[in-house]
């Protein structure tokens, strides 16, 4: 009788096997599905700042689309950079170092031909204290010497003056993430 129903079980497995196996289709192409490499920073401000969001990082063909939503910022301008190091320790985040300058630059905005890689200028906050921005930086990578992953992404407390070395008198480390590889996302 035990012999009967180990025979049953694997002749039911078997057909159950078979019922979800399909021939391969020879006729279509395979199609090769392209995946895009995203960072992420999670945005804290310090002691004394409410600052929260997320800053995004995706690598296209050319260059990498930064986008952001940040919360809690007095409306206005705020200067925006990657730091050298990916430490955010409150209460003035002052372990993130400078801006990363691999190059050994001087500051200047994001459309200058002599910057800091890290230089993204400013954000603006509107009446409610929100920043929501995107644009495509071709300076900066996620691989090599211009790589922002595990760097921190810094908002400050005033305007980015683009020209101020080093860091454009943009005053006050308010806001502060680490940059770091998030996923693999099909397209």
């Amino acid at each position: 009788m035990k012999n009967l129903l180990l025979l049953l079980f694997a002749f039911l497995l078997i057909n159950v096997s078979k019922a979800d196996t399909f021939p391969a289709d020879t006729t279509k192409k395979q199609t090769l599905v392209k995946r895009s490499v995203t960072a992420i920073a999670v945005i804290s401000g310090n002691t004394s700042s409410g600052i929260t969001g997320v800053i995004r990082f995706t690598r296209l063909k050319k260059g990498i689309r930064i986008t952001g939503e940040l919360y809690g910022l007095t409306p206005g301008k705020h200067g925006f950079h990657i730091h050298e190091k990916g430490l955010c320790e409150a209460p003035d985040f002052s372990t993130a170092g400078g801006h990363f300058n691999p190059e050994a630059m001087k500051h200047g905005s994001m459309h200058s031909e002599t910057r800091h890689t890290g230089d993204f200028g400013n954000i603006v906050a509107d009446d409610y204290g929100v920043a929501k921005f995107s644009f495509i930086d071709y300076s900066i990578s996620f691989k090599g010497k211009n790589s922002v992953i595990g760097r921190s992404a810094m908002i400050h407390d005033k305007e980015d003056d683009l020209k101020t070395d080093p860091s454009g008198n943009s005053g006050n480390r308010i806001g502060c993430g680490v940059i770091q590889l998030n996923s693999y996302r099909k397209h």
